[in-house]
């Protein structure tokens, strides 16, 4: 078995000095629970897979999803998104910060709409359009700098209709010009330090825009669980919390995050299952219909609970991702 203090000693994080206390105790209690949270150290492929892999070729379905994508512009929503945000900050003001964001993300899960393409199985979008992407006033506001040429610009333009110009321009700009993360970043940074940052010599880019990207959001504890889990695992910790401790505010505020974000992720899963069942009811082709009836009994079941084959392991796996990039931009899905 070895040496037990040797062990303990192995496993202890490393280079954690500059963090503090209660920061550097978690990451030790973690260690000790889940030894291998991503799978990591069990990742042992058998090599006639690995090269059943590199050989797969594209078939139907997978070529003419490429061809869709290849050969569609891309288009900025702004209205699907911020208005749900928006509508919900303005409700909450005065709340606890993680409170007000779990509410405007279970707004957003809850109102923004779904779709179901032709020949996908594994489902989940942003926008209605294939090449869509969303608006985070919240965080960054440039876009009233670019909104009349980022249409026509010669680098990477995005298709953004009257009706979403016209909405940016009278409700969400007003309200988040001065309310974004990177403007009261910008107020609180010293004379000095503003001035070369708008002359561009000075700039923390990504840290201050946005969250970093690197983050891992499926890893295998996650899927073995489901979402399910953490809403008990949640509500455990508020019964059982040291109402006493001065951390009990902040960690009741988070559990209270969590169960809020946890309900909506679930009832998410069930718009896409109604939808998929809904598209079954109408289809014609027998094959189409049985796969839409399936999508809608994954979607049902994951990502609440807990995967039973692969096809709602792929399905849970995205609908995590999707989660995330609704919640906020500049998400890299990392393994």
């Amino acid at each position: 078995m070895g040496n037990p203090k040797a062990v303990r000693e192995l496993k202890k994080p490393k280079n954690i000095g500059l963090i503090s206390p209660i920061e550097k105790e978690n990451l030790e209690r973690c260690i000790v629970e889940v030894e291998d949270p991503i799978g990591a150290r069990n990742w042992n492929p058998a090599p006639q897979i690995v090269e059943q892999i590199k050989n797969l070729e594209f078939g139907t379905r997978l070529n003419a999803l490429r061809e869709e994508i290849r050969t569609t512009l891309p288009v900025l929503k702004i209205k699907e998104r911020a208005k749900p945000v928006m509508e919900s900050l303005k409700e909450t003001e005065g709340e606890d910060q993680q409170i007000r964001m779990a509410k405007s993300l279970a707004k957003v899960l809850r109102e923004i709409p779904v779709v179901i393409r032709d020949n996908e199985l594994i489902v989940g979008s942003l926008t209605k359009e294939v090449r869509g992407a969303l608006w985070f006033p919240e965080i960054v506001d440039w876009l009233a700098d670019e909104i009349d040429t980022i249409s026509t610009r010669e680098w990477n333009p995005f298709i953004l209709s009257d009706e979403d110009k016209q909405y940016y321009l009278e409700e969400v700009h007003p309200y988040f010009k001065d309310r974004s993360s990177l403007s009261r970043i910008y107020k609180t940074l010293p004379e000095d330090i503003r001035e070369k940052y708008s002359a561009g010599l000075w700039s923390n880019g990504i840290a201050q825009e946005g969250h970093i990207g690197h983050i891992i959001v499926i890893d295998r504890m996650r899927l073995l669980r489901g979402i399910g889990w953490y809403k008990a695992r949640a509500l455990e910790l508020m019964e059982k919390a040291d109402k006493c401790s001065p951390h009990y505010p902040d960690r009741l505020c988070f559990w209270k995050s969590a169960v809020i974000v946890c309900d909506a992720i679930k009832d998410f899963a069930h718009r896409y299952a109604e939808e998929a069942r809904n598209m079954a009811k109408s289809e014609k082709d027998a094959k189409r219909k049985a796969e839409l009836e399936k999508i809608a009994e994954a979607c049902d079941r994951v990502p609440w609970n807990a995967p039973r084959d692969f096809h709602e392991c792929l399905q849970s796996a995205y609908r995590r991702c999707e989660r995330d990039r609704l919640s906020y931009h500049k998400k890299a899905i990392k393994r």
